[in-house]
């Protein structure tokens, strides 16, 4: 039979050793913890459907941008002309500024002389001669230089305004049908003469003609 011993009685520490309540505890502070960390990522990271709603709004955003392309286009094609449309531009203000000269150039001239016999011609009592014969004088010398004719009548023919002695006149211009006025430069103390451009007299009607410089 063996020998039976005995040991002395020993207090063993429990501190430090988890209890169950204090496993209790530690569990429900992870499951806090883990409830915590499912807020913080449904709050950080999109789920499917907040993913759906993104691709939505950056599909409005596409089309909104879109929109705004068109717009930009419409308001560059309003604001900068195409060449096709700078040259008709282009051609309206030569248009207006040739305008303008002529109205400045229109004020400016006044009427420096007329017809020497009576400013409003008899044609009955003064015929114009027919293309073959001498011209008929209108104005002995020009009182100052002429930059334009103007003539008013009732005739309807065509009239050749001439220069230099009757006899050998020298073509100045054509005078327009039925009156108008004709841009020139005629030099002063210039004999002026008038003749039908057809080979036939005329014997009635009426012509004024101003001389303007």
């Amino acid at each position: 039979m063996g020998r039976l011993y005995t040991f002395p009685e020993q207090t063993i520490s429990t501190t430090g050793i988890a209890t169950e309540a204090k496993q209790d505890a530690t569990i429900a502070a992870i499951g806090t913890t883990n409830t915590k960390l499912d807020t913080l990522i449904a709050k950080d990271y999109a789920t499917s459907a907040k993913q759906d709603t993104i691709i939505t709004a950056i599909g409005t955003t596409n089309t909104s941008i879109g929109t705004t392309n068109t717009k930009l286009d419409t308001l560059i094609a309003k604001d900068f002309a195409t060449s096709a449309k700078q040259d008709t531009t282009n051609t309206k203000l030569d248009t207006i500024i040739t305008n303008t000269a002529l109205a400045a150039a229109n004020t400016a001239l006044t009427v420096v002389d007329q017809i020497d016999t009576t400013p409003l011609l008899d044609v009955s009592l003064s015929n114009i001669p027919a293309s073959s014969s001498n011209s008929l004088q209108l104005v002995a010398s020009l009182a100052s230089a002429v930059k334009r004719v103007q003539t008013v009548e009732d005739i309807g023919e065509f009239f050749g305004l001439y220069s230099g002695p009757v006899a050998t006149p020298t073509l100045l211009c054509v005078l327009p049908l039925g009156g108008g006025e004709v841009d020139i430069t005629i030099p002063i103390n210039t004999l002026v003469s008038i003749r039908h451009m057809k080979n036939t007299a005329i014997t009635s009607g009426y012509l004024a003609i101003n001389f303007l410089g």
